[in-house]
């Protein structure tokens, strides 16, 4: 029996076709299953910061409140008696960063705003704990003041720790000056025989210092509360 070569090449050219078309479609089901792969994992990942956020936002023990701009229009905020350009605002801490609550976010808690400011407050506590003030004296001897600095942006909200006048009580008297030119540094003043108008250039290139400025107004800290009572560079 012979064989029909034409029959025989068009039986090898079908399958080689056939085996082509095989081959693109096969390599295009596997793309495409790596592209909705991909997806789905950016999707996942998504979803997870999202509720690593929400639970951030409910962890009473990450509330905070700290001295904030006013120029940062925070939701949740209150303002201080007499200041120009800073407010305590509401929110909570982050890994790296203290995080503003939107409206939405305050709304979800069911608190008044005092409430929320008297939990958060006691969390300053555990900021306040992780600094220590550096005095600097004059040649006298004399303290003039406190300096405090951390590589955590806590300093803002430590000074509105119940207890951070208890911290100076004993060498900077009851009532104290303060001055928080970034979230990273403070520096308080005694209220009483104070220089303090003397340091603006010190104050003003640690409010330039970072990313996060708070503000060059100078505030009163006693135990009747917080007032603003004077800025650099007015």
């Amino acid at each position: 029996m012979i064989s029909n070569p034409v029959h025989s090449d068009d039986d090898m050219r079908r399958q080689r076709l056939n085996q082509g078309a095989f081959e693109k479609r096969d390599h295009w089901v596997k793309w495409r299953g790596e592209r909705c792969g991909w997806k789905a994992f950016f999707i996942v990942l998504f979803c997870l910061q999202l509720s690593s956020m929400a639970g951030d936002v409910a962890d009473e023990h990450a509330w905070r409140v700290w001295l904030d701009p006013k120029s940062m229009h925070a939701a949740a905020s209150t303002p201080i008696g007499g200041a120009k350009r800073t407010l305590i605002a509401g929110g909570y801490r982050g890994e790296d960063d203290l995080m503003a609550f939107s409206k939405e976010e305050f709304a979800s808690l069911n608190l008044e705003w005092d409430g929320f400011v008297a939990k958060a407050r006691t969390n300053c506590a555990s900021d306040l704990a992780l600094l220590k003030p550096h005095y600097v004296r004059n040649r006298k001897k004399v303290i003039v003041y406190a300096e405090l600095t951390s590589d955590q942006p806590v300093v803002a909200s430590a000074v509105l720790a119940p207890k951070f006048l208890d911290l100076f009580a004993d060498t900077l008297g009851p009532k104290v000056l303060v001055v928080v030119p970034n979230q990273f540094t403070a520096y308080v003043f005694p209220a009483l025989v104070s220089d303090y108008q003397d340091y603006e250039p010190m104050v003003r290139q640690a409010f330039g210092a970072t990313a996060h400025p708070v503000s060059m107004e100078v505030l009163e800290f006693s135990a009747e509360g917080i007032k603003a009572v004077g800025i650099y560079g007015s």
